[in-house]
């Protein structure tokens, strides 16, 4: 569907951006890889939500969530390591609060609400993404991303405006 639109020049590449959440990360990185493999449009951006982890943790770049399915790849990571992926999946990699499975504004509830929260904490960021950005802090690598230790404060539109990150891995703090 993208493909026709765009081939019928009522969509342009360069705007079309796929989100996905958990599993539809990895659908979306699926997406973009048919939209390059088999037609040749590259332009596209994708944002991928915490994607799943279990059951790809360990799978080929081929089958997950790649900075090769498009232009731009950018991933927030909020439940790393348990629901989510916690290694770099993306041109730009937000690990928020570390990215750690548990975040500061889940409940301390049983152990599955708590970690379905913090999966779906990345949708919440996202939509704070919406008219605004976030001050985030550049890494060295994906390790410091976790350990919170990365200084050097970059402001730049994460998600849903066109992002302007340089790649690489950064830690994104909410109060």
């Amino acid at each position: 569907m993208i493909a026709q639109l765009v081939l019928k020049s009522l969509a342009q590449p360069e705007k079309i951006q796929l989100v996905g959440f958990s599993l539809g990360a990895h659908a979306a990185g699926y997406a973009g890889k048919t939209l390059i493999e088999k037609y040749k449009l590259k332009d596209h951006r994708i944002t991928g939500l915490d994607p799943a982890g279990p059951g790809f943790d360990r799978e080929s770049k081929s089958n997950k969530l790649d900075p090769s399915d498009g232009r731009y790849v950018e991933v927030f990571h909020t439940s790393g390591g348990l629901l989510g992926i916690l290694g770099p999946s993306g041109h730009v990699d937000y690990y928020v609060n570390g990215g750690k499975p548990i975040q500061p504004k889940c409940p301390w509830l049983e152990s599955l609400t708590l970690y379905s929260c913090s999966h779906q904490y990345a949708l919440k960021i996202f939509n704070g993404t919406i008219g605004g950005s976030y001050l985030v802090h550049k890494c060295r690598d994906s390790k410091s991303a976790v350990a919170g230790s990365c200084s050097g404060g970059v402001t730049c539109n994460v998600g849903f405006l066109l992002s302007n990150c340089p790649a690489g891995v950064y830690y994104l703090g909410t109060t």
